[in-house]
């Protein structure tokens, strides 16, 4: 019986490491939309390749967005025939945000949920993932991101990522 013991426990302490990894998870994603928001990463899967977004209809429309003090959003590129459709589906985000390399790659980031201010008449802001979209008064819209393929320490809908910045930009551009 000892020497069963012996044998098993060796087997029982890695299940249990394995089942502790699976899930130690951060504060974000222990949301009940956690389930919900990887949706949204395995959509994306496709355009890890950026040519893959601009052939289904995305295209940049905006240099990288950083700022010194907070980090960076990256390049953004949106789709039009979904930003003109004020419906919100998880699975297709209406902005795909990429991060510049030094190499001139650009790397999937997240995604972004827009509503343009002018689509949307309802007294309550919009909502997603069980989050309000946030209005942009500057720019007359409601955003929501999520950072489904990059970790932010600042959280799964920061806006603004402090492990990114902008320096490939001019590689990428190139």
């Amino acid at each position: 019986m000892n020497l069963l013991k012996l044998r098993i426990l060796p087997l029982m302490l890695v299940l249990l490491g394995i089942m502790a990894a699976c899930t130690s998870q951060t504060p974000e994603t222990t949301e009940t939309a956690a389930p919900e928001w990887f949706s949204a990463r395995q959509a994306t899967e496709g355009y890890v390749n950026v040519a893959a977004a601009e052939t289904d209809g995305y295209a940049a429309i905006t240099d990288c967005i950083a700022n010194p003090a907070l980090g960076a959003m990256g390049i953004h590129y949106a789709n039009e025939a979904l930003l003109a459709d004020p419906a919100l589906d998880v699975t297709q985000p209406e902005v795909l945000m990429y991060h510049p390399l030094s190499d001139g790659r650009l790397e999937l980031v997240g995604v972004e949920y827009l509503i343009p201010g002018p689509a949307w008449s309802e007294a309550d802001p919009p909502t997603i993932l069980g989050r309000e979209l946030e209005y942009r008064e500057e720019l007359d819209l409601y955003a929501l991101h999520l950072w489904a393929w990059r970790n932010n320490p600042n959280g799964l809908y920061a806006d603004w990522n402090p492990n990114l910045d902008c320096a490939g930009a001019d590689a990428a551009e190139g």
